[in-house]
């Protein structure tokens, strides 16, 4: 018998060893696939997912920082500017209009200016031949200030300086971990007629500053590592939100002489990572110049970043349970579809290897599986039947027609 033709051994039963071999087993291959194509489509909408909405928060977030930057800003420009509002407004006051007013008498509505603002440590006037004529304590009376830019300044209109170290103040009004600074602020004395008389001038505590920086910058967003940092027009940083007792401030951003009123950058510090940075120049009040400083509000990216890392972290999460959970709902479901296929295949070996008992496995209802077994069952029925029939004439002698026999072979008379 040709080798070919012989009935090969029933099919071996199913091996564990094999469940989980993808190579072997329908389900598991079936179930990787889609644990892959989960995985990788969850991780492409989550890093999709994650960039957009980097990118809003990085526009969102750039334009908070660019506003809280404008605001502390415009904020000190316009506290500057109440306190040369009253410096005015005491320059047309009878005292110091009239040169036959006694020093003292000068004197103490210097001290009552000085008493009204908290924030003001000196309160001089300076006559018009820039000699200092009177001052709260007799400080620097009989001094000359013809030098002093905010002298020169103030002939024709109130003046702000910058924020400068004063030492015979710094004496009086120390400061933990920094160098006091102070804004002298001036404005012009006019006679009734116009006539120049002097100049009427006070410093300003510059670390009056720093409260106005705290009513700005809430606690909410120093949790969010929000600081602040103001530079002069030399780059040198004369205010942080810093605590004094913190590393020194960094450096102003990477600009040129370019000062923009406002705008929002990305900033790489070294040494300290990528930030985002809000910028604001302050401009002044009401047409008076203002301190003219650079005011950057800074939140490093990653605080930035948190929601989008968190979104990505949860997509991620949850997209790789429900691949697994899909994973497992596939394998199941194929293991039904191939224990049902396997039955099949094993029966059809059992019958070719000589089983004629074996029954072809017959799964209920009308799906695919269901009609493929009954058609199988109906075949096998078929070749038995027509088998048997084969069998049965194989037996019987072989007799040959009438019909068949030679008109010589049909007279028998001579078998006789």
């Amino acid at each position: 018998m040709d080798p070919a033709d012989r009935p090969s051994a029933p099919a071996s039963e199913f091996s564990w060893t094999s469940a989980f071999d993808p190579r072997q087993n329908l389900a598991t291959r079936a179930a990787l696939i889609v644990v892959v194509a989960g995985t990788f489509f969850v991780s492409a909408a989550s890093w999709v997912a994650g960039a957009r909405l980097q990118q809003k928060l990085t526009q969102r977030r750039g334009a908070e920082l660019e506003a809280l930057a404008f605001h502390l800003g415009d904020k000190l420009d316009r506290i500057i500017f109440e306190q040369a509002r009253g410096l005015i407004f005491a320059g047309t006051l009878t005292p110091l209009r009239d040169p036959t007013t006694p020093a003292a008498d000068r004197r103490r509505l210097l001290e009552a200016l000085l008493d009204s603002s908290p924030d003001l440590v000196w309160v001089g006037f300076v006559s018009a031949d820039a000699k200092v004529v009177s001052a709260t304590g007799g400080r620097r009376e009989t001094e000359s200030v013809s030098t002093q830019a905010w002298f020169n300044g103030a002939r024709t209109q109130a003046f702000f300086g910058e924020p400068r170290e004063v030492p015979e103040l710094a004496r009086d009004y120390p400061l933990a971990g920094e160098t006091p600074r102070f804004v002298t602020i001036s404005a012009p004395v006019t006679s009734a007629e116009g006539r120049f008389l002097g100049v009427l001038a006070a410093e300003w505590n510059w670390a009056a500053a720093r409260g106005n920086m705290a009513s700005v910058l809430t606690e909410a967003a120093r949790r969010d590592r929000v600081s602040i940092t103001l530079y002069n027009l030399r780059g040198e940083p004369i205010l942080d939100s810093s605590p004094a007792n913190a590393s020194a401030p960094p450096g102003p951003p990477p600009i040129g002489n370019r000062r923009p009123l406002r705008a929002a950058m990305r900033e790489i510090i070294p040494g300290e990572g990528d930030f985002m940075t809000g910028l604001a120049t302050t401009r002044g009040f009401r047409g008076l110049r203002g301190i003219n400083a650079l005011v950057a509000a800074r939140q490093p990216m990653t605080d930035i970043f948190d929601a989008a890392t968190d979104l990505r972290n949860t997509l991620l999460q949850w997209g790789l349970a429900l691949a697994l959970a899909f994973g497992l709902a596939t394998r199941w479901t194929v293991a039904r579809l191939t224990r049902r296929l396997r039955a099949v295949a094993t029966a059809a070996d059992r019958i070719r290897a000589g089983d004629i008992l074996t029954l072809m496995p017959q799964p209920p209802g009308e799906g695919e599986v269901a009609r493929m077994g009954r058609a199988l069952d109906a075949m096998v029925q078929d070749f038995r039947s027509k088998q048997k029939q084969l069998s049965a004439e194989k037996l019987q002698p072989e007799i040959m027609p009438e019909s068949r026999l030679k008109p010589a072979d049909r007279d028998i008379s001579k078998y006789i």
